[in-house]
């Protein structure tokens, strides 16, 4: 399956899956990618040097003035104050992990 516009487009990068780093494949993110439901996601990159999108099934509510996440197992949760800044692992966060807001802006993603 090829993801994109509709028209079969895709980003391919060389023939494998070490033609990027781990850096730069964590600045990649597909917003609304088809088949998937709304949301931003991750990219991952294939054996084939293609960049799809990873479903990694994060997914939030709201429980009055807290944020409840919820994901799949396998995955850690990590989180930064600045998206310039490296993401850190919640420490014991399990799903559903119920978070208190105390800071400005805070930012979340999921690492396998």
């Amino acid at each position: 399956m090829r993801y994109g516009d509709g028209s079969n487009s895709f980003i391919l990068f060389g023939s494998s899956s070490a033609t990027l780093t781990v850096s730069q494949l964590n600045q990649i993110q597909f917003y609304n990618p088809a088949n998937f439901a709304a949301g931003t996601y991750p990219a991952q990159l294939l054996n084939s040097g293609e960049i799809v999108p990873l479903s990694n099934s994060l997914t939030r509510r709201y429980n009055g003035q807290q944020l409840v996440f919820s994901w799949d197992s396998g995955w850690n949760l990590q989180t930064t104050t600045n998206v310039g800044l490296p993401f850190v692992d919640v420490a014991g966060a399990i799903s559903p992990y119920t978070n208190l807001f105390t800071d400005p802006q805070r930012f979340f993603r999921l690492r396998r």
